[in-house]
């Protein structure tokens, strides 16, 4: 399967070619994070070069590979992600996100501007498009109306990940699953929902036979301002509070605590 899927890209790259496009934008903050009595710098600056083209048939590809450089290290460039889509499916490859990560809405509990602070129980964590580590992955989806359905793999192991998505009217849910043969299941399932002003949810999930973890977060905006909580039944991380000011232009100001012993405050931006 995995050599037809590589086969099958390698054809579409060499469709005729309609259009084309390479893009820059980039992400970060500058700020201080820490426990509440020993707070330190902290600042990110990220990159992301995107490029996409489509053929005269209707395949279209996309890559994208970033430059981070945080306040401690040196830039450093991420392997690439490519993506080749026809019509409703779309085939990823590279340094791209496991069926779990892209499907179970891992940030949505987070308080705060920067996603540091969080209830969730991100099954693959490293699976990130942004972990600029080397990546053999390669996920498939399929999107139809306001659901998708996903499924992945890896070459350098046999895990398979299955993960779906969708939205019935305010209500969302998100599901995933992980097949090991070696060790027990992995699954995430988080069901959220929009009134109003208010956004709520519970994720509830167990890595590989893990004590599961469940949790309950919501958020409200009022005006340029977003205020938000989580509680968890984990005891490392028990619960957390945060808001984050949008200035305009990209530019916002944030601040979260959690469990009354670590602290962030931070002034992101985006262009």
């Amino acid at each position: 399967m995995k050599k037809v899927l590589l086969a099958t890209t390698a054809l579409v790259l060499t469709a005729g070619v309609a259009s084309a496009e390479i893009s820059l934008s980039g992400d970060g903050y500058v700020g201080m994070t820490g426990t509440t009595d020993d707070m330190a710098y902290d600042s990110r600056f990220q990159l992301n070069v995107d490029g996409s083209v489509e053929s005269d048939s209707g395949v279209s590809v996309s890559a994208r590979f970033r430059i981070r450089t945080e306040e401690d290290n040196a830039a450093v460039a991420s392997a690439p992600r490519i993506n080749v889509s026809v019509g409703a499916m779309t085939l990823s490859f590279g340094n791209t996100d496991s069926a779990i990560r892209a499907r179970s809405n891992p940030f949505g509990s987070c308080v705060g501007n920067v996603g540091d602070f969080c209830a969730y129980n991100v099954i693959g964590g490293g699976f990130s498009s942004t972990d600029g580590e080397g990546a053999d992955r390669v996920r498939l989806d399929y999107a139809a109306g306001d659901f998708t359905v996903s499924a992945s793999t890896s070459f350098s192991n046999e895990d398979i990940e299955l993960g779906v998505s969708g939205k019935m009217g305010a209500v969302s849910a998100n599901v995933g699953y992980k097949v090991d043969g070696d060790t027990d299941a992995s699954y995430v399932i988080d069901l959220g929902g929009s009134f109003g002003t208010v956004n709520a949810g519970v994720r509830y999930g167990s890595d590989e036979g893990a004590d599961a973890e469940a949790s309950v977060y919501g958020n409200t905006t009022f005006g340029a301002t977003t205020a938000g909580v989580y509680l968890s039944n984990d005891d490392a991380d028990a619960w957390g509070v945060g808001m984050s000011q949008d200035l305009g232009g990209g530019i916002a100001f944030g601040a979260a605590l959690a469990d009354g012993e670590t602290a962030q405050a931070h002034l992101s931006f985006s262009f």
